[in-house]
């Protein structure tokens, strides 16, 4: 083997540099954000520690699925289909989706998560980013509500 053989990379071209948020912070935008949030910045997050697309596309899918039930059961509750003593049980449903949601892309993301802190160790602020999505959550899930209660008085 020659010395110039031993100075040649040796990682192929498909590798891709990684980035993280700290994902167990996630649980904080699940938490106090819902599903919204959480599927935006869990996705990004996913992307950028190159989980696999059809694995990111199944956690989009059961992200938008948990969003339309929250819709469904607030339009419902609002429509007097539930008694309104089961509001904070409610509430306690969709912060539970939301963490499920959480808990889903953690276990997809935590082994390329573990190797990008050997490898590359920094992690991106999530502070600022959760702040805007949680806000541009909020609005968007109005705006989802607004739609269902207009489609619903039809």
């Amino acid at each position: 083997m020659e010395a110039n053989e031993l100075l040649q990379p040796s990682l192929d071209q498909e590798w891709k540099k990684t980035k993280t948020y700290d994902i167990n912070r996630l649980f904080l935008v699940a938490f106090f954000g819902g599903t919204i949030p959480t599927i935006i910045l869990g996705t990004r997050n996913a992307k950028w520690l190159n989980v696999p697309d059809k694995t990111i596309h199944l956690l989009i899918g059961a992200g938008i699925l948990f969003t339309i039930a929250d819709i469904v059961f607030i339009t419902l509750f609002f429509q007097g289909f539930f008694a309104p003593e089961s509001k904070p049980l409610l509430k306690f449903g969709f912060k539970l989706l939301a963490i499920i949601l959480f808990f889903m892309y953690r276990k997809v993301m935590t082994k390329p998560f573990e190797f990008h802190l050997m490898t590359n160790g920094e992690i991106t602020p999530i502070f600022k980013p959760a702040i805007l999505w949680m806000l541009a959550g909020a609005v968007i899930q109005g705006i989802l509500l607004f739609a269902a209660f207009a489609i619903s008085e039809l």
